[in-house]
């Protein structure tokens, strides 16, 4: 069996897809290879951790189509399996938290929320969804370290010309201080200046600080 072909059987184990004969042959598999048994355990571990977000919060189509649409982009990588279940948790942390929390339910933690933001790095780049997520949670999180925590993932992506002018236009909705000389810190110069006009329009506001107008002079080109 080629490794590609070796991924392709993980996914379909790991989704539920696989038939009980792929099922016993893929055991055999990770029982003759160490390495690749360690790997599958990690992704195992990792997709379980969405059956703990609090079941009212989405029915279980809605969860079985969330697994399957962060699973889409990693078939061909085992590696990605644990950064894809990582992603489709933070997903569904978020669009748990965004919901009203039913009774007895202990609403999710910052902690955890942060936690599931450091847990997309691994798919963040080619996953479309986990980062319409992160910029929810960015632009509607009340908690300012789980904010922090969403620009510093997306700083990794800050060069790119697609996401960068998103970063930039955020500085418009937070509230934070922080966040604000975070997202400034986090965006390469050029990209700045190629955007200069979001910044003058975050300069010009009045609710921004003096410490943002202060670094948003030291960053626009001199005219």
């Amino acid at each position: 069996m080629t490794r590609e072909s070796f991924e392709e059987l993980a996914a379909a184990v790991l989704a539920g897809e696989a038939t009980a004969e792929q099922r016993a042959h893929f055991q055999d598999l990770i029982a003759q290879d160490p390495n690749l048994a360690a790997e599958w355990r990690a992704a195992e571990k990792h997709w379980k951790g969405l059956d703990l977000v609090p079941e009212p919060s989405m029915t279980p189509a809605e969860r079985s189509a969330l697994r399957r649409r962060v699973l889409s982009g990693s078939r061909r990588r085992l590696r990605y399996l644990a950064g894809a279940a990582a992603a489709a948790v933070a997903i569904a942390v978020w669009l748990s938290h965004t919901d009203a929390t039913p009774p007895g339910l202990t609403a999710i933690t910052a902690g955890s929320r942060i936690q599931a933001v450091y847990n997309t790095r691994p798919i963040i780049q080619e996953n479309a969804d986990v980062r319409t997520a992160l910029f929810s949670m960015l632009a509607e999180d009340e908690s300012v370290n789980v904010r922090l925590s969403v620009v510093d993932v997306l700083a990794s992506l800050a060069s790119d010309p697609e996401i960068a002018p998103q970063l930039i236009a955020t500085l418009s909705e937070q509230s934070s201080v922080h966040v604000q000389l975070l997202l400034l810190d986090s965006v390469p110069v050029e990209q700045l200046h190629a955007h200069a006009h979001f910044l003058e329009t975050v300069r010009n506001a009045s609710e921004t600080s003096a410490l943002v107008r202060e670094r948003i002079d030291q960053l626009l080109p001199s005219s």
